[in-house]
């Protein structure tokens, strides 16, 4: 079988954490259940932690839908004013880090520099990981083609 691409991890990841089983799991991503089940593990993904937000969605649709047009549009003109930063900072996130990838690296500094950028876009975008660290100690030196394939798959996991 291939490898499975990001976009199939990320549809296989979301599965999960709606609560999908690993076997419709498979038969959806067409990843081998047990692949799933380690990388789950590995990455510790939280079954069942979209199930809150689905439902509370669910209501929230079922609730706007009782609505008036009118109603509908006031409620839909406020939701957009109090989340327009949410889309200006993930788009301004992604531009940095679009420019990062275009950037020269001559120097470990350069490496740096870009690793911060695509870091700082991944947590603006999705938020902090509870069990991120920063710890100026353990800094990895890696060449210019390591760089661009870790900072790709940074990139598409965001």
């Amino acid at each position: 079988m291939a490898k499975a691409s990001e976009a199939k991890w990320a549809q296989a990841k979301a599965l999960y954490e709606k609560g999908t089983s690993l076997r419709d799991i498979e038969a959806e991503t067409e990843i081998p259940y047990k692949t799933v089940d380690n990388r789950a593990k590995k990455q510790k993904w939280v079954k069942s932690s979209l199930a809150q937000l689905i439902d509370d969605t669910v209501r929230v649709k079922t609730e706007f839908g009782t609505l008036d047009l009118a109603q509908q549009a006031v409620v839909a003109q406020e939701v957009d004013q109090r989340t327009k930063h949410l889309t200006w900072l993930n788009n301004a996130a992604m531009k940095n880090a679009s420019e990062a990838m275009k950037m020269g690296c001559n120097e470990q500094l350069d490496h740096v520099r870009r690793a911060d950028t695509i870091l700082k876009t991944k947590e603006t975008i999705v938020g902090k990981t509870p069990d991120t660290v920063i710890n100026n100690q353990q800094a990895v030196i890696l060449s210019t083609p390591e760089f661009r394939m870790a900072a790709r798959e940074v990139l598409d996991s965001i």
